[in-house]
């Protein structure tokens, strides 16, 4: 009697992969939007100090980077004020500082 991992490796058929068109289409998208992901991240971001950012130095005025929670979402109300909220379920108000 064979084992299951036998019956599985005697059962593969590797030509119906070179007949699925749709997944061949599906897995070139996904590699596809992969390396435009990875390229994306070397380029720079206008306003963003990247050196900071890689030494772990907060830049100034960041306080919205010192504070301990991770954001998840962000959105904005109709008078065009922002909002962030925290993993803890927290509602942050972003805010021009006073100069």
């Amino acid at each position: 009697m064979a084992s299951a991992a036998e019956q599985l490796a005697a059962n593969l058929n590797f030509g119906a992969f070179a007949k699925a068109e749709e997944l061949k289409k599906r897995i070139w998208f996904t590699l596809g939007a992969l390396l435009v992901y990875r390229l994306g991240t070397y380029i720079p971001i206008p306003g963003i100090d990247a050196q900071a950012v890689a030494g772990g130095q907060p830049a100034e005025a960041s306080l919205l980077l010192d504070a301990p929670q991770g954001f998840v979402s962000f959105g904005e109300d109709d008078a065009g004020e922002l909002y962030l909220v925290a993993l803890d379920g927290s509602l942050y108000r972003i805010t021009a500082e006073e100069t």
